[in-house]
């Protein structure tokens, strides 16, 4: 895995700037906007802070009914050769891919093309007999299945090579998914975030729809929401391709690309590694939210709707502020003050990510780093600049 020096203060900085996104749609809705949310406003003021220690290499966006109200990018997209993040560098969004997931899964519900009450076994095969007969659709939304493997590898121990191309990649993850044993604990009687149990969704989505999960998404989920910087990059593409972001983890006084590794996968799932920018989220919030475009709005609601209630925070990691967490379909949903946010957050080496939707006030919160850097802090002032 190649390696570059730590950056300096000033490097960092060198890589930050002001967006401009037509003057007459920014202009207006900063007007909406209270002054701590707007250009020079105390949000703004925190990122650049962060972003000059150190501490925040990435982009936000603030948009008010689907509006760019502020948008900053930081640190460099690749460090070999020096290239900076810019409004329109993409993202690999770790867990957030979740979301679409999960809208895909609505739609084949909300088409009679599938049941959350049907168990998994009806479409997936050669499962385990527990699995397959009491693990429900609904399960695997809610991370209630009790489905999921341990960890492959010891403490300190390093992954496999990863598989290489598209239908081998997905192979070899199925082929892991059916030797699993059966669900550590009954269905629907606890909550544990399970990556493979959404995985087992993709493995449903293509078996409902006839086609791959990532031809489904990109024509039911992408298209119609008109995320045009939207996919599933293969690894040489995104090598290639000086529009994605490379992933970057400190190591002995240097930053890694993680992408570089011959560990890193192939391409993302269902369960995480889509890729994004800063305009299609808010692109994705406002036709799940606002239009009747992917979902009709009595099922976009059920996705984004609590369903059971999230673990409590960590004591080391408290997370963004809320006084209530849950867990819906592919959603996180919290309430802060009285009022909703729902959308999801993304980690693991070299990516921290977060959507943040306030449907009853219009904000949308994307925060994007090719770092595995800490972005509660910025993530928790947004929630409560918008609900104050």
């Amino acid at each position: 895995m190649s390696a570059r020096p730590l950056l300096s203060r000033r490097s960092v900085l060198g890589g930050a700037g002001a967006v401009v996104v037509g003057a007459a749609t920014a202009a207006s809705s900063e007007a909406a906007a209270p002054q701590d949310l707007r250009p020079g406003g105390h949000f703004d003021r925190l990122v650049e802070e962060r972003a000059a220690d150190g501490r925040f290499s990435g982009i936000v966006r603030l948009a008010h009914r689907g509006r760019a109200v502020l948008t900053r990018s930081y640190g460099l997209a690749n460090r070999d050769p020096d290239r900076p993040n810019r409004p329109d560098t993409r993202f690999d969004l770790a867990s957030m891919t979740k979301q679409f997931t999960a809208v895909a899964v609505a739609q084949l519900v909300q088409r009679g093309r599938l049941r959350l009450d049907d168990p998994v076994g009806e479409y997936v095969t050669g499962l385990e007999s527990a699995v397959a007969a009491s693990v429900t659709v609904h399960h695997l939304l809610t991370h209630t299945s009790g489905f999921g493997r341990p960890p492959l590898q010891g403490p300190g121990e390093e992954p496999p090579p990863a598989p290489i191309g598209v239908e081998q990649t997905w192979e070899a993850r199925m082929e892991l998914l059916r030797s699993l044993p059966a669900p550590d604990f009954a269905p629907g009687s606890r909550h544990r975030y399970s990556n493979d149990g959404f995985f087992l969704l993709g493995a449903v989505i293509a078996a409902v729809s006839g086609t791959t999960f990532h031809e489904y998404v990109a024509d039911h989920v992408f298209g119609p929401a008109k995320l045009r910087d939207t996919g599933f990059p293969t690894v040489r593409q995104l090598r290639a391709d000086e529009r994605w972001a490379r992933l970057y983890e400190p190591r002995d006084g240097a930053f890694a690309d993680v992408t570089a590794s011959d560990r890193f996968r192939y391409i993302g799932g269902p369960d995480e590694g889509a890729t994004s920018t800063v305009a299609d989220l808010v692109r994705f919030a406002t036709a799940l939210t606002d239009d009747d475009v992917l979902l009709a709005p009595a099922y976009a609601h059920l996705v984004t709707s609590p369903k059971v209630v999230a673990p409590p925070p960590s004591p080391d990691r408290p997370g963004p502020p809320r006084d209530h967490g849950f867990y819906g379909y592919g959603h996180s949903s919290s309430i802060l003050r009285g009022r909703r946010i729902h959308g999801h957050s993304g980690s693991g080496p070299g990516r921290s990510t977060n959507l943040d939707v306030f449907p009853d006030l219009g904000w949308v919160s994307v925060v994007l780093s090719n770092h595995h850097d800490d972005i509660d802090p910025i993530v928790g002032l947004a929630r409560e600049l918008v609900t104050a």
